[in-house]
């Protein structure tokens, strides 16, 4: 029994920064701000030659597809006035990649929201508040876990973006599609590098201070239990 409660502890605390990586993910693929804001930080708009107004739309058509079970992707935009086909076929078949990936963090997000949801609600049926006490600590551990390993891979982002984004992109891809031109691909015109380095670091960065302040409340939680603990063992 105590090495079934060991193991359901560390797999929780564990799925803790998964869960919040996956979530945090989540709200970045399906919000127009990342999009809207990298659009006009990095004047898509001049570069590419395609309305701000029509970005947007872009946006919101590559969000639905990332939804949808619907192939191929196909987008129609306007360029200085002429109707084109956005993608061509390369840059569809890698964007049916990428949808499979990010489904793929939908899938976690779904598995470890049930898995910690669950761990809850069997603690307090078999324990009672006294389980209160394990989920302040799971919390804790989880929200330091997932700050100590997004920081870790946020400073390496800082110091060798270039290196890591092309690591991420050979160990999640199994062909070579992803290798654009950026002369020619408005795959690569919508979305640069920079981009990606600004986005990376963005969600990073809401990811710790969820985790912090996670950690935060659970910690003080404990203290909170602990010290009336000990009022309750003096009065006795």
């Amino acid at each position: 029994m105590p090495l079934i409660k060991w193991t359901v502890s560390i797999l929780l605390v564990i799925f803790i920064p998964i869960f919040l990586i996956s979530a945090t993910l989540t709200w970045a693929i399906n919000h127009p701000f990342l999009y809207d804001r990298g659009f006009e930080k990095f004047d898509i708009a001049e570069r590419t030659g395609i309305t701000e107004a029509d970005l947007q739309i872009i946006g919101k058509e590559l969000r639905t597809y990332f939804n949808s079970p619907d192939e191929p992707l196909e987008i129609y935009t306007h360029i200085k006035g002429n109707e084109i086909i956005l993608f061509n076929s390369k840059e569809i078949a890698h964007m049916f990649d990428v949808k499979r990936l990010i489904w793929g963090v939908y899938v976690s997000l779904l598995i470890t929201t049930i898995s910690i949801v669950g761990a809850i609600i069997i603690g307090f049926l078999r324990q009672g508040r006294v389980f209160g006490d394990s989920l302040c600590k799971w919390l804790f551990a989880g929200g330091t876990l997932t700050v100590v390993m997004i920081a870790s891979i946020g400073l390496l982002c800082i110091t060798a973006f270039d290196a890591i984004f092309l690591l991420f992109h050979r160990i999640s891809f199994t062909n070579d599609l992803w290798r654009l031109n950026p002369s020619t691909d408005y795959l690569i015109k919508l979305f640069p590098r920079d981009f990606w380095f600004e986005s990376t670091i963005f969600v990073a960065g809401i990811s710790i201070a969820i985790a912090i302040f996670i950690s935060v409340i659970s910690r003080i939680t404990l203290l909170i239990q602990s010290s009336a603990k000990d009022h309750v063992s003096d009065v006795n």
